[in-house]
């Protein structure tokens, strides 16, 4: 969610056709025209902040591992979901790599958080289901041709 300076969050967005945008880049917004949409990417940055919390720091409590597990089986139902991605393109949702990978990013912290710290969870479900994100990555978001990893899963190569 993105808060105005004066904490409102309705941000209704707005072209500013009279500014140039840096280096010409039009066009330049303002407001948040991303509020609606699906970020799958948030996911992973969240759960390894926690993560690296619950290793180098005070440990989290049961009520947050409780939320996180809750957290993690709605994206176990949602990673294959097409989303908006980092970058908030205008084109429409579509089945961006990184939001993938940052999916596979949320699941492998939470394995390792249960097996650290010998907290609660299914972790069979969890390991399956990060498994079927790893090779949806390498399978979909690969380009042997051109050995790099693309943009957006293809469903078929």
């Amino acid at each position: 969610m993105l808060y105005s300076i004066d904490g409102h969050d309705e941000l209704p967005e707005q072209i500013l056709d009279h500014w140039e945008g840096y280096r010409g880049s039009a066009p330049v917004r303002v407001g948040n025209g991303a509020a609606d949409q699906l970020q799958l990417d948030i996911y992973g940055e969240l759960f390894d902040s926690v993560y690296l919390f619950n290793k180098h720091g005070a440990g989290i409590s049961h009520e947050s591992w409780r939320d996180l597990c809750a957290i993690l089986d709605w994206l176990l139902e949602h990673w294959d979901s097409p989303d908006a991605g980092i970058w908030e393109t205008r084109g429409g949702q579509q089945r961006h790599t990184y939001s993938r990978v940052m999916c596979w990013v949320a699941v492998e912290r939470m394995i390792r958080m249960a097996r650290q710290r010998g907290l609660p969870g299914d972790p069979g479900r969890w390991m399956a289901e990060r498994d079927r994100i790893y090779h949806q990555i390498m399978d979909q978001g690969w380009s042997a041709q051109d050995q790099t990893f693309t943009s957006v899963c293809m469903r078929s190569r």
